[in-house]
């Protein structure tokens, strides 16, 4: 701990003494996300102090410290505007996951590749069990509604011309088991983490309260979960990568010796709107067997719709994400909270004081830097 507040105050007083020098239009410096975002050429104007604020970035971040994850929209679509780019993101946030982990731009790679090694940031993938049996169920959907219909023609057929020979219409190709596709969709995920170099995997799963299924219901629910962590725990195992996460209710997970596993829980309280409730979801989630030691409470920034005052805000008009941040920041005598996960971040680029000034405001809720008044 003594490192950590070490570095941290050599990482204000750097960043500090580069916002001085170059000038700027703010004359109080307030978090140490600052230079790189509101001075993009300050690493032209004294590169020796700007490797130094750098490296005490990295050594911050290799220290214990509450982590601030993030999941960043980043839409090839949309690229002309910096809300999308990977480069603007505060310097302080520690892992990112893609929403569009797939087929990166030269520029995104790029842009990745520093972030990685000048400012320490982590990219994962997320892996979403969810999302991917709504793939399958769509591809079952497909299926049946496309055997109907030859079945139909077929009889239409031998109404009129006679029976249609064998074969002639081609068979409808049934899709593989679930669990197969599963497997060979998660074997598809690592190769895009091989691919672009991901520095871990995060895995979203619910699951569901086993207690009130039947036999039936239980046997089919156990070997896909299996088969998914299983499988996942596995393939992690053998990659190079270093993060591995969950996000989701693990008091659902029926073998919770797999939980211990992963470096962080993340726990879902985007429904949350006060701090009982986030503390209710929470003792929800530490049943019997779930890791204490490594939670991540999750929140989400407001939407841009003007419409939405409900995404984001809690039930006093406050910022969802900040109250989230503060009890995070809290000591608490049966478990420890880890970090902060942030939903819809780049919706706080378009924050009208300072581009993402929320998000620089948790991280230092959760580790105070040095300050100027």
């Amino acid at each position: 701990m003594k490192n950590y507040i070490f570095n941290n105050k050599i990482l204000g007083v750097i960043a500090l003494s580069l916002l001085i020098m170059v000038g700027g239009s703010c004359s109080k410096w307030t978090d140490m996300e600052s230079l790189t975002i509101e001075k993009p050429d300050i690493e032209s104007q004294n590169s020796g102090l700007y490797a130094d604020y750098l490296e005490s970035l990295r050594n911050y971040k290799k220290e214990d410290h509450k982590i601030v994850y993030v999941s960043f929209d980043n839409d090839e679509t949309k690229q002309s505007s910096r809300a999308y780019h990977v480069a603007s993101l505060p310097d302080s946030i520690d892992i990112v996951a893609l929403k569009h982990p797939n087929n990166l731009s030269s520029q995104l790679q790029q842009e990745i590749a520093e972030a990685r090694e000048k400012k320490g940031m982590k990219f994962v993938v997320d892996i979403d069990f969810d999302a991917l049996k709504a793939d399958y169920d769509q591809l079952i959907e497909d299926y049946e509604e496309e055997l109907a219909k030859q079945q139909a023609d077929s009889e239409e057929s031998e109404e009129g011309e006679g029976e249609v020979e064998n074969g002639e219409e081609g068979e409808v190709e049934k899709p593989i088991d679930f669990i197969d596709y599963m497997v060979g969709r998660l074997q598809d995920d690592f190769k895009v983490v091989s691919k672009y170099n991901y520095d871990g995997v995060t895995i979203s799963y619910k699951g569901r309260n086993s207690r009130h299924m039947t036999p039936e219901e239980y046997e089919v629910y156990i070997n896909r979960e299996n088969a998914f962590l299983k499988s996942l725990i596995g393939m992690q195992e053998n990659s190079k990568t270093s993060l591995f996460l969950f996000n989701g209710y693990p008091q659902n997970v029926v073998d919770k010796t797999q939980l211990e596993s992963f470096d962080y829980i993340i726990i879902p309280c985007i429904d949350a709107t006060n701090e009982s409730q986030l503390m209710y979801n929470v003792l929800t989630s530490l049943t019997e067997g779930v890791p204490t030691d490594n939670l991540v409470i999750s929140g989400t920034m407001t939407s841009l719709d003007p419409t939405d005052n409900k995404t984001g805000v809690w039930s006093d008009g406050g910022l969802a994400i900040k109250a989230i941040a503060n009890w995070a920041n809290a000591t608490y005598a049966d478990f420890s909270i880890a970090g902060v996960s942030i939903e819809l971040v780049n919706n706080d680029y378009f924050n009208a004081k300072k581009d993402y000034l929320n998000v620089r405001e948790v991280v230092d809720i959760l580790n105070p830097s040095i300050k100027t008044k």
